[in-house]
């Protein structure tokens, strides 16, 4: 369930269950204590990499709503979306973002489709990538991670620029997050 073209990453009528467990997800609270917070994240990161391996496995029978809900929610916290943007694998990243911003209600869509343009732009989609960056200033037009996008993309800065920018980042939020790399 990915999308052929990127006209259909358009939002249809979310999942009433999926909606109403994201409801109930709660957001990281960022009003604890550093390590409490960083537990959050961690957990977030964790239903994140559950997510991926069944979507690398082609199981998404077997992927829970749940863990879903859970993704979505802890993919609007910065440090769980940077370590989304350090583990991107070609092999698979733009249709699992793709997947992923379909299955998102309006609220959560921003980091999802800013994971799916620097995806598409790395992968030589500026098509998909530039139709994904409109859908996260729809969604949210204060997030900041469209900016640096769109300047990476329409200024077609080249795509190993933001991969050596990854590869430097992803060590540091591993660290901060309290993961081994």
């Amino acid at each position: 369930m990915t999308a052929n073209k990127p006209e259909d990453l358009i939002s249809s009528t979310p999942d009433a269950e999926l909606l109403s467990l994201i409801k109930n997800e709660k957001s990281i609270n960022y009003n604890l204590s550093e390590e409490e917070v960083t537990q959050q994240q961690r957990d977030g990161v964790v239903a994140l990499n559950i997510l991926i391996a069944h979507f690398k496995d082609m199981q998404l029978e077997r992927l829970s709503k749940v863990t879903t809900a859970k993704t979505l929610v802890a993919l609007k916290d910065l440090g769980v979306r940077d370590y989304a943007l350090g583990i991107h694998d070609p092999l698979y990243g733009s249709d699992l973002w793709s997947w992923l911003l379909l299955l998102a209600p309006s609220g959560y869509r921003a980091p999802v489709a800013c994971l799916l343009a620097l995806s598409s732009y790395e992968d030589g989609d500026s098509t998909t990538a530039k139709f994904a960056l409109d859908i996260a200033k729809k969604d949210n037009s204060s997030y900041t991670m469209t900016t640096l996008l769109e300047t990476v993309i329409y200024k077609n800065i080249n795509p190993l620029v933001f991969q050596e920018m990854r590869k430097e980042l992803h060590p540091k939020v591993l660290d901060q997050l309290g993961l081994k790399s």
